[in-house]
């Protein structure tokens, strides 16, 4: 056998193409296992440039024709790839950097010196954070804060300064924020009607509150007439409870202001210990007669305000301020238990418990003492009357004398 030896400088760039080389020019009768020494072949024996586009058609290739070597983890802008162009049917090369520019991935580019978008493997997505805080992690600009709450990670939306999502929609679409759970789909709901421009909040999907155009509020109503707040309830009293945590006696807790008498001026006030103010001490009651019926002169009150106990107490709470009144025991020990009213006490969610607390009715009494001052009148202008008549007797026995 003899052995021919061709210098690999003899061979230009396009001397031997895939039309020279034919299938099955040489048959594999004349070739066997040790003809070609593969230790004769260098690493360089034949280089890039002696290796032309499309010498070597696709169809030669396959994954099993390269072996002996292991995939590569990590690649620089700089190196070589080779890719298929469907539209030539062809092996072409192209740097790293030209084929992540070319992908057609939007919006992800090695032009800029950041990383854009980072997926962990912990399959975490970090969009202007590598080390996302929660499944979808959104930062435009470091807040300082380093953690979130456990429970409600799956997505973050960072700013150093504000921080927001906006939904946008159509002039007479809506724009919701929906709650399911595996019974309801919709069980809760944020919804922004943009043709009404009022926004409506439901729980256990039921409407329980919507804000109007024209910033009117109705709780459990969406029929407030001219009303600024609307609320309505069928559970639990009371209906509205007002805490107010400070322990000084003369702050505020609820106050009514209007433009009557001068802009934002007050006309009541509820302070913390219970007292209530108004402008012009000004109570009552509707007491037309077309809603009353089964008109009788009242009974004689005498008795009964002849029998009240005024006294003087304190408060446990309050030992050092000092009050004037009845007690509602000393008022049911004379007879008088229609001025006494008895509830029972509610715990902090507003469920009665066993206890129960008594009150006076001190509109009805101040009635019952106005019949007896009545009553006291009368019998102080009948006085006067009989010792009109008296006196009249004893200056007519004088002038007789």
């Amino acid at each position: 056998m003899s052995i021919i030896k061709v210098k690999t400088g003899g061979i230009t760039a396009d001397a031997i193409t895939d039309a020279l080389i034919a299938d099955d020019v040489v048959g594999t009768e004349h070739l066997t296992a040790n003809e070609v020494d593969t230790t004769a072949l260098g690493a360089d024996a034949v280089t890039a440039a002696q290796i032309a586009d499309d010498a070597i058609s696709e169809e030669h290739l396959d994954v099993t024709a390269i072996t002996g070597h292991t995939a590569e983890t990590t690649v620089a802008d700089g190196d070589l790839v080779v890719i298929h162009d469907a539209s030539a049917s062809a092996l072409r090369k192209m740097t790293v950097a030209n084929l992540t520019a070319n992908a057609g991935v939007a919006g992800i580019s090695s032009s800029a010196d950041a990383t854009a978008m980072t997926i962990t493997s912990a399959e975490k997505i970090g969009i202007g954070e590598t080390t996302p805080l929660a499944l979808v992690h959104i930062k435009q600009a470091d807040s300082g804060q380093g953690t979130v709450d456990g429970n409600t990670s799956q997505l973050v939306i960072e700013d150093d300064s504000t921080a927001g999502i906006t939904l946008l929609g159509g002039t007479s679409g809506t724009g919701a924020i929906f709650f399911g759970d595996s019974g309801d789909n919709d069980i809760g709901l944020i919804e922004y009607d943009h043709g009404a421009n009022s926004m409506i909040f439901k729980t256990n999907a039921t409407e329980q509150m919507r804000i109007f155009s024209t910033g009117q509020i109705g709780i459990g109503e969406t029929s407030l007439g001219n009303n600024t707040l609307f609320v309505k309830g069928g559970t639990g009293s009371p209906l509205v409870t007002f805490y107010d945590q400070r322990s000084t006696s003369t702050f505020d807790v609820f106050a009514i202001n209007s433009d009557f008498g001068g802009t934002e001026t007050r006309h009541f006030l509820l302070e913390a210990d219970g007292d209530i103010f108004n402008t012009n001490n000004s109570y009552g009651s509707l007491s037309d007669r077309k809603f009353k019926e089964n008109e009788t002169d009242a009974n004689s009150q005498w008795n009964d305000i002849k029998a009240l106990k005024i006294k003087n107490y304190n408060l446990k709470k309050f030992p050092d301020i000092k009050h004037l009144g009845v007690i509602a025991q000393d008022l049911e020990a004379s007879g008088m238990n229609g001025l006494v009213y008895e509830s029972f006490d509610k715990d902090e969610n507003g469920v009665p418990t066993e206890v129960t607390t008594k009150s006076v009715k001190y509109s009805i009494l101040y009635m019952k003492a106005i019949k007896a001052l009545q009553e006291t009148i009368a019998k102080v202008e009948a006085l006067e009357t009989e010792n009109t008549a008296i006196k009249a007797r004893l200056d007519a026995l004088e002038n007789s004398e």
